[in-house]
């Protein structure tokens, strides 16, 4: 029989989760009703107007630990400083380490990796960075150098 304090845990778990779902189900619909309005209010001023064809913005995502630009300097002087191929985490551990962070958990290190990640593949486009290989170390991914 399972432990009852794993399975009270993985309930409370998942009634978080389905928590969050219901409170962003609302938003998409409060967001809907605002895009209905929108298209209504332009097609008072331009009935011709194709509102289908205009593209979304994603939102700029905010980092809760990194001021704007931060990442992207951390993260070159890291691979600068690197003696050769640097993997993602350990970019990641770098950085936090010089910014003074200890995520505490799995879903922390996951947010600041993707910073780090989103980092790496804007200096991938710009020629900056490649990818190298990949490190198969558990926890470690890919592995980057400077051009």
């Amino acid at each position: 029989m399972a432990e009852s304090h794993v399975v009270s845990g993985l309930v409370e778990r998942r009634a978080r989760i389905a928590g969050k779902i219901a409170h962003l189900r609302e938003q998409m619909r409060a967001l809907e009703k605002d895009i209905a309005h929108l298209d209504a209010s332009i097609a008072l001023f331009d009935p011709n107007y194709r509102v289908r064809d205009i593209r979304a913005i994603r939102p700029a995502i905010v980092s809760q630990w990194f001021a704007n630009g931060e990442v992207s300097r951390l993260a070159m002087d890291a691979l600068r400083e690197a003696a050769g191929p640097i993997s993602t985490r350990q970019l990641g551990e770098v950085m936090a380490a010089r910014k003074g962070l200890k995520p505490q958990n799995g879903d922390e290190w996951d947010r600041l990796l993707k910073c780090v990640i989103g980092a790496l593949q804007r200096f991938e486009k710009k020629g900056i960075v490649r990818m190298v290989g990949r490190d198969y170390t558990p926890g470690k991914s890919m592995l980057w150098q400077l051009i």
